[in-house]
């Protein structure tokens, strides 16, 4: 049985989770055919979708093209005979029919696990207009089936009692449409229930913050009623949660005082939100910066998987910077920290897409290797992917240089890394990467390495290497080893960071558990 899965991104798996076919336009068909269901898609639907600018008979032949691979690859009977096209589900079965039929069964919790992220998140097709225009659809309608269900499910659990499990599905809700009121109001009420007012004041001012900087506009006339009522409600943790944005001017972690009347900005509004959780000194970015040392032992292990737990509850309690792209929020060179770098995601290009992973993955490989020991220090992946997604869509996932040095200003990097991945050939990759200095644009360092696809640790090791050498003229001391690491472990580890940034927890452990099963040395995971 394949399994094609759209949420998150568009991958066909084989049972034992590898990629089976990785040719983008096969993948977009399939993807076309798979939504449908059993009502299939037409071929002159599937030609309008995939080849809108070809002549007629040249569209049907490169249809009749694309069948036949997949045929010769999946097998005669991946597709049922008869137009219009559908999909054999004895032979491949697609998560969001999963979705669907779990949905109405009225199985809600089983419908919520399928959920990964948005639908083909981070896939797009050169030259096919329409079928992005069906991407964007598809994934509103999916979206909203899935806002329903976790507000069914939020709902369901405050009827039981509890309290805290109607957070996380409320949460889930407004991390689906963070400038929903519903989804806001949703979330605030459940924090309060479940006793975290503090929780419930720091997401009214993000929800506020990002109305008025996306929006130009306030909360609506209930909302800020309700958010007015929440203000106001004399208790300790209201008291606690106000002496928070009553700190110095100067220190770095604070918010303005409420009574502003100019909003700060919303970078600072978030690291006073959640500090500990996400702040540069915080708590989990020290553990996430943390390498293997000597006299690592079970109860060693033991005692950081105990403190990375306590970190990982105030992670979910938190919420995720995402700084304002604008001129409003560049910062002149003067405040542009020069050893904290950020790094955007990586192109992936070549005959395929089957190190698509890649694309965010390394952002967080290489944020865990660059910790300022001897170098500049990352900016934490969740910041950098929540600031590059909401420019990224409107072209398929490519972010201009020009929009880069922007995101780099954003988040007060002086330095930036560009890199890409080029699939040469089935069995080799390269690897490049450039450092650029924000201020001036010059380059401060630019590594390119070559090699099998099944090295790819080793040649990740040998690229960090490369360019820490160049940046400050030190070397592999500061790498981690993760030459040592298997390609599907690799794999499962990115695979677990990627579900933990969209908030699947359950879908996290169980990539990050599958990486240590196959590695049980890996440290980071």
């Amino acid at each position: 049985m394949l399994r094609l899965e759209m949420f998150g991104g568009l991958a066909l798996t084989g049972a034992d989770g590898t990629p089976v076919v990785t040719q983008r336009r096969r993948l977009a068909l399939l993807a076309l055919v798979a939504v449908t269901r059993e009502h299939g898609m037409s071929r002159d639907k599937l030609i309008a979708y995939l080849w809108p600018e070809s002549p007629v008979e040249s569209a049907r032949h490169s249809l009749e093209q694309l069948l036949y691979g997949l045929r010769r690859e999946l097998g005669e009977s991946v597709f049922l005979d008869g137009n219009p096209l559908r999909l054999n589900v004895d032979v491949v079965r697609s998560d969001v029919q999963a979705l669907e039929e779990s949905i109405e069964r009225g199985a809600l919790e089983d419908a919520a696990s399928v959920y990964r992220g948005p639908f083909l998140d981070g896939f797009f097709l050169s030259g096919a207009p329409e079928f992005e225009r069906w991407v964007d659809a598809e994934r509103r309608r999916l979206a909203e089936r899935c806002a329903s269900v976790f507000e069914k499910l939020a709902v369901d659990a405050r009827a039981r009692r509890e309290p805290q499990r109607a957070v996380e599905w409320w949460r889930k809700r407004a991390a689906l449409d963070s400038l929903s009121s519903r989804g806001a109001v949703g979330l605030m009420r459940a924090l309060v229930e479940a006793d975290d007012r503090v929780a419930a004041l720091q997401h009214a001012r993000v929800y506020e913050l990002l109305l008025q900087q996306e929006l130009e506009s306030a909360p609506e006339p209930a909302v800020t009623a309700f958010i007015a009522e929440l203000r106001a409600a004399p208790t300790a943790d209201v008291a606690r949660a106000n002496s928070v944005s009553r700190r110095a001017p100067g220190d770095p972690n604070g918010l303005s005082p409420v009574a502003s009347p100019t909003p700060p900005p919303l970078a600072s509004a978030l690291r006073a939100a959640s500090s500990e959780a996400h702040g540069e000194g915080g708590a989990a970015s020290r553990l996430v910066a943390a390498r293997p040392r000597a006299g690592w032992t079970p109860s060693a292990r033991t005692t950081r998987l105990a403190a990375l737990s306590a970190v990982a509850v105030v992670l979910v309690s938190g919420v995720i910077s995402v700084p304002r792209l604008s001129t409003r929020a560049d910062r002149s060179a003067a405040t542009l920290d020069p050893q904290r770098m950020v790094v955007l995601p990586f192109r992936v290009t070549g005959a395929d897409s089957s190190l698509a992973y890649l694309r965010e993955g390394m952002v967080d490989l290489l944020a865990a290797e660059f910790t300022g020991e001897g170098g500049p220090r990352a900016v934490d992946p969740r910041t950098t992917l929540s600031a590059w997604q909401r420019i990224a869509p409107a072209r398929g996932n490519e972010v201009s240089d020009a929009e880069g040095f922007q995101l780099a200003r954003a988040v007060g990097a002086g330095q930036l890394l560009l890199g890409e991945v080029v699939r040469t050939t089935d069995a080799d990759v390269v690897l490049n990467a450039t450092v650029l200095s924000v201020p001036d644009g010059k380059t401060r360092a630019r590594a390119s390495v070559t090699g099998r696809v099944d090295s790819l640790p080793a040649l990740i090791d040998r690229l960090v290497a490369t360019l820490l050498i160049q940046y400050a003229g030190e070397g592999q001391q500061h790498v981690a080893p993760l030459s040592t690491i298997s390609l599907p472990t690799l794999r499962a580890y990115l695979d677990g960071h990627s579900a933990l940034r969209h908030g699947h927890y359950e879908s996290a452990t169980e990539h990050l558990t599958r990486a240590l099963a196959l590695d049980s040395t890996f440290a980071l995971a």
